[in-house]
C-alpha cells in the first residue's frame, strides 16, 4: 500500500514540475490560451435566460398539464389571487380566540398600503343576497304544481315577457308527475337570461369575497359595532350555540356549512354537538390589474402579477406573522399567492431562507 502511495506522489511531482517548467519557458503562450480558454466559456451566454415560470421547472416540454397551463396563462390568465391561514390551539372556539381574530380581521380590513390599495379596492366580490319584497316572490320556493292566480297578473305591468307565464301557468298533469319542489332562481337564471335575471344580479350589493367562522357574527352583509359587541359579551357557551344552531352566513345570507372550516373537531358522545375544535381555516379573495400585470410583471413569481398587489399581499403576510392579541398556544400557519416563490425562491437559487 505505501508502494503504491509514493508511486502517486512521484507522478504527481514529475507532472508539476513539467508543467512549471513549461509555464516558465512559455509564459506568453500560457496566457494566450488562459484568455481563449474564458472567452470560449462566454459562447453560451447569448442563449443563457432567466427561467422564471414555475411549471417549467417541474414539467417537460410537452407533458398535457404543461401545454394547458401555457396556454390558459397566454389567453386567459387568472386576475384572482388568495390569502388564507390555519389557526391551531387546543380549542380555537374560546371566546378569547374568536375575539382576537376578529380583531386581526378588522386589521386586515383597515390595512392602507404605499399605493393607497385597501381591502375594498383589492378584494373579489361576491354579492350580499338581500331580497326585497317582490324579489321575495319571486326567489321564494314554491311548489311547481300550482295554477296561476289572480293575483300574479301584478307581474305583467312591470315585465313584458313570457317568464311568468311559463313559470306559473303550467299543465296540469306535469305537475302532477312531478312532485319536487323548484327553487325560482333556477327557473330565472335559465328561462329569464338575459333579463330580468341579469338585471336582479347586478342590482345586488356587493362585499369582498371572505371565508370564515366569523360569519356567524356578521350583521346584515357587514361586520359592525353590533358584531364586536356581541363577541365582546359572548362566553363560551354563547360561541357552541352560535356554531351549533346556525348556519346562515350573517355577511352573504346564504346558507353555508361552517364546520367544513373547523378541524379537529370534538362533540358530546350524547348530544353530537360541536364542543370544541383544535383548528380552523380563514380564506380571503384578492384581484388584481391583469392589463398592469403585464406591463409591468413584477420579476421571479413565475406567474404575472403587478407590484401593487405584491405589495398587499405583504402587509397581509405582516400582519398574520406578527399577530400578537392571539392567546398564547394558538398558532397562526398563513398562506398567500406570493409564498411559494418566497419560500422555494431562494431554495432554488441555492440560498437558505428563514421567514
Amino acid at each position: 500500500c505505501r508502494h503504491y502511495s509514493n508511486c502517486v506522489v512521484r507522478c504527481l511531482e514529475a507532472y508539476f514540475q513539467c508543467h512549471g517548467r513549461f509555464i516558465g519557458r512559455h509564459p506568453i503562450l500560457v496566457i494566450i490560451l488562459c484568455i481563449f480558454c474564458l472567452l470560449a466559456s462566454f459562447c453560451g451566454l447569448p442563449y443563457f435566460q432567466k427561467e422564471e415560470r414555475r411549471i417549467k421547472l417541474w414539467a417537460s416540454d410537452q407533458t398535457p398539464s404543461r401545454l394547458n397551463h401555457e396556454f390558459l396563462n397566454e389567453h386567459f390568465p387568472s386576475d384572482f389571487r388568495f390569502a388564507n391561514i390555519i389557526v391551531e390551539g387546543d380549542n380555537v372556539l374560546e371566546p378569547r380566540v374568536i375575539r382576537a381574530l376578529f380583531k386581526m380581521r378588522n386589521k386586515i380590513a383597515s390595512i392602507h398600503s404605499i399605493y393607497g390599495d385597501t381591502l375594498e379596492s383589492k378584494c373579489a366580490k361576491f354579492p350580499v343576497v338581500k331580497s326585497p319584497n317582490l324579489l321575495n316572490f319571486i326567489f321564494g320556493k314554491r311548489r311547481r304544481r300550482r295554477k296561476r292566480r289572480s293575483s300574479d297578473d301584478f307581474f305583467s305591468n312591470d315585465y313584458d315577457s313570457e317568464f311568468f307565464n311559463e313559470s306559473f301557468n303550467m299543465e296540469e298533469e306535469d305537475e302532477e308527475n312531478s312532485g319536487a319542489d323548484v327553487s325560482y332562481p333556477e327557473l330565472l337564471s335559465v328561462e329569464s337570461y338575459p333579463e330580468p335575471y341579469c338585471g336582479i344580479v347586478e342590482g345586488m350589493e356587493e362585499t369582498c369575497f371572505e371565508s370564515s367562522l366569523l360569519e356567524l357574527w356578521g350583521n346584515n352583509g357587514e361586520y359592525d359595532s353590533s358584531s364586536r359587541n356581541t363577541l365582546e359579551s359572548s362566553n363560551s357557551q354563547d360561541i357552541l350555540n352560535t356554531v351549533n344552531s346556525k348556519n346562515t352566513s350573517g355577511i352573504f345570507l346564504i346558507k353555508k356549512n361552517f364546520t367544513d372550516m373547523l378541524g379537529g373537531i370534538s362533540r358530546d358522545p350524547v348530544s353530537g354537538r360541536i364542543i370544541g375544535a383544535k383548528a380552523l381555516r380563514m380564506l380571503w379573495f384578492l384581484k388584481m390589474n391583469v392589463a398592469e400585470a403585464r406591463m409591468d410583471p413584477v420579476e421571479g413569481q413565475g406567474v404575472i402579477v403587478d407590484k401593487k398587489t405584491m405589495e398587499f399581499e405583504k402587509e397581509m403576510l405582516d400582519i398574520f406573522l406578527n399577530e400578537t392579541d392571539l392567546p398564547e398556544g394558538v398558532k397562526i400557519s398563513p398562506h398567500v399567492s406570493r409564498s411559494f416563490f418566497d419560500i422555494a425562491g431562494p431554495t432554488i437559487l441555492g440560498k437558505r431562507f428563514a421567514h
